[in-house]
């Protein structure tokens, strides 16, 4: 009499393991056919087990084929905007920063206040392995760029290399180092004055195209033509022109490999033809202190009635040596036209800054500087009151200055000039104190005491001209 097979809880558990494997994605096929065919020739599984199991693993190897091996034969590429394991070419990254600020003053006409500083929000990565993008929303900023002041970039990287890259859509172009430095790095809560001053009339971010590159080690470029017109506000340029720009940058240590220094020199230009009115005043700029008071702005420009050209040009300087680092920039802006009534001008404000910066913690800046500026700074432990780490410390010195004294405030009507009542130059020094817990966290605290070549009241009704403005101000900042 032929003995009956009786499953037993080792045929059972066996049988369950192949079902599993049999659907497992990641199971070799070849090896998982001989292992089924040897167990059913040796009366461990039946037909029936082995046809059941064979025809799951058939059904899951055809539901989870690559899509991109799908469409191939059908000629249909795979959505840009899809993104999957199967496919790592396309990526998508979450990034943005939180920055609040507190700020208080000497000067009555500016309050103790909280602020939202910057809150971005956007999206970024890869298309298709060979393609960048960013989609980045400045979320606390839909007033003040006419309603619409949610966008601040986007753009696209075409496929390039190290040597030449294009940008194309909305994106920041450095003019200077300062400017190149993303606002999450900056050595103080606030830039340089004549930085500010530089950016005036909303040109940054600007939307054109830039190609940029580093051909050499050490040695970096970028070429902008952009609309020079308004973030957010205009798409042209009502003046008729565009504004180019040029930036070349050396970095002495990294051509002589020097890995513990940077020795930095660069130069940058900016010249484009602009219209009168981009703001619905004749305002070039009414300028903020590096305290950034709202109220009292000690200096003001304004005057002209017809389009313009500006020209801007830019000497940077930045020397670093494990961690200590000295970094500098002189900037021009020439102003020049002819007004409605046919008078000529031409008009430059200037001014420059020096940064002094020590890392109390032994960090070296040149291990966060490349692509022409200064980047994130890693601590060598970051802060956990676990492990004792305390994060990196570091502390600053900022002198700068900015210098209207060539806009004659008795100019003719439609000139460039400054206007009555608020001074033409402005000094300012500032103070720092910065703890990075981690790379996406950190505390700043700052002091700043400006003095101005005149007493203004900055155009605050009731308030007695003054002289000089110190503000306090601090800090936090999370970014992912």
């Amino acid at each position: 009499m032929k003995k009956r097979f009786l499953p037993s809880r080792p045929y059972t558990a066996t049988l369950g393991i192949l079902i599993l494997l049999g659907t497992a994605g990641g199971a070799r096929a070849d090896a998982l056919d001989e292992l089924m065919q040897s167990l059913k020739a040796k009366g461990v599984i039946s037909e029936a087990d082995y046809q059941r199991i064979s025809a799951a693993r058939d059904a899951d190897k055809k539901a989870s084929a690559p899509a991109s091996a799908n469409s191939a034969a059908t000629g249909n590429a795979k959505p840009a905007t899809a993104v999957s394991n199967v496919d790592p070419g396309n990526t998508a990254q979450l990034a943005g920063r939180i920055q609040v600020d507190y700020r208080t003053y000497s000067n009555k006409a500016d309050t103790s206040t909280f602020e939202m500083r910057r809150v971005y929000f956007g999206v970024k990565g890869k298309l298709w392995n060979d393609f960048k993008y960013d989609i980045t929303g400045h979320l606390n900023d839909t007033v003040g760029n006419g309603g619409n002041g949610a966008l601040e970039d986007a753009w696209l990287e075409l496929p390039g290399n190290k040597q030449a890259t294009l940008k194309i859509g909305q994106f920041y172009t450095p003019l200077g180092l300062d400017d190149a430095n993303s606002s999450k790095y900056t050595d103080f809560m606030e830039r340089a004055a004549i930085v500010n001053q530089s950016q005036s009339s909303n040109d940054s971010p600007d939307k054109g195209a830039m190609l940029y590159g580093e051909p050499v080690n050490g040695i970096s470029y970028w070429l902008a033509y952009t609309n020079g017109s308004s973030l957010n506000v205009v798409n042209t340029n009502t003046a008729g022109g565009k504004e180019t720009l040029m930036r070349g940058v050396v970095n002495f240590a990294k051509l002589f490999d020097q890995k513990d220094a940077v020795y930095h020199l660069g130069f940058g230009r900016a010249s484009g033809r602009k219209p009168a009115d981009l703001s619905a005043s004749p305002e070039i700029g009414r300028i903020r202190t590096e305290g950034r008071s709202w109220n009292f702005r000690p200096m003001k420009f304004t005057g002209i009635d017809n389009n313009y050209d500006r020209k801007r040009q830019d000497i940077e300087l930045a020397a670093a040596y494990g961690p200590f680092k000295l970094q500098s920039e002189i900037i021009f802006e020439n102003y020049s036209g002819t007004t409605l009534g046919g008078i000529g001008y031409d008009k430059t404000v200037r001014g420059q800054y020096a940064n002094f910066m020590w890392m109390i913690t032994g960090e070296k800046y040149a291990d966060n500087y490349g692509g022409g500026s200064f980047g994130n700074t890693r601590p060598s432990r970051n802060f956990d009151l676990r492990s004792g780490g305390w994060g990196a410390w570091e502390v600053g010195l900022r002198f700068s200055r900015l210098d209207a004294g060539d806009l004659d405030s008795t100019a003719p009507v439609g000139v460039l000039k400054n206007a009555a009542g608020f001074a033409s130059g402005m000094k300012e020094t500032t103070l720092g104190l910065k703890w990075i817990m981690n790379p996406n966290a950190r505390m700043m605290f700052n002091y700043v005491n400006a003095k101005y070549d005149q007493p203004t009241s900055g155009s605050v009704a009731g308030l007695t001209p003054v002289s000089s403005d110190r503000a306090y101000m601090m800090r936090g900042q999370v970014d992912f």
